[in-house]
């Protein structure tokens, strides 16, 4: 069933509701865990503000597949690249750059030099992600799940 064949704007503004929302979304414990990547959407482009340089994000959208059995729904997790791009817009393939994004590629079997890669090769693949938590920076008392580290799914 999609979302979009069922949703009519116009009858949410006028249903009514009995109970609250969730306030917190619930975050991975700290953990290595299996993921799939799912997503793999452009990257971003972020403009630098007072005199920082741009960067371009790129955030894989990864599903756990082995979640804690603690009944909590775990929603997907990105792991996030930062891009270095070369002059002409093509990716830095030079030593010391593109480091996460390689070690992406190494963990799903496609960081080879002599094979051509695209991005898109990376949909359903599975890898081991190293989950932390990191505080929230306008609120230290909320904490949100990271993927800080990966490596092959032996």
């Amino acid at each position: 069933m999609s979302v979009k064949s069922v949703f009519n704007p116009a009858t949410f503004l006028q249903t009514s509701v009995t109970g609250a929302n969730s306030t917190e979304i619930p975050q991975l414990p700290p953990a290595d865990y299996d993921f799939q990547i799912v997503n793999v959407p452009a990257p971003k482009l972020f403009e630098g503000k007072d005199g920082k340089e741009d960067s371009i994000i790129w955030k894989i959208g990864c599903k756990c597949l082995n979640p804690p059995e603690d009944g909590v729904t775990y929603g997907n997790m990105n792991y996030d690249v930062f891009l270095d791009i070369l002059p002409n817009g093509a990716l830095d393939l030079s030593e010391g750059k593109n480091v996460n994004l390689g070690r992406l590629r190494a963990a799903i079997n496609q960081n080879s030099a002599e094979e051509e890669w695209n991005p898109l090769n990376m949909m359903g693949q599975i890898f081991v992600g190293k989950v932390t938590q990191k505080p929230d920076k306008d609120n230290p008392e909320r904490m949100y799940s990271r993927i800080v580290d990966v490596s092959p799914k032996i």
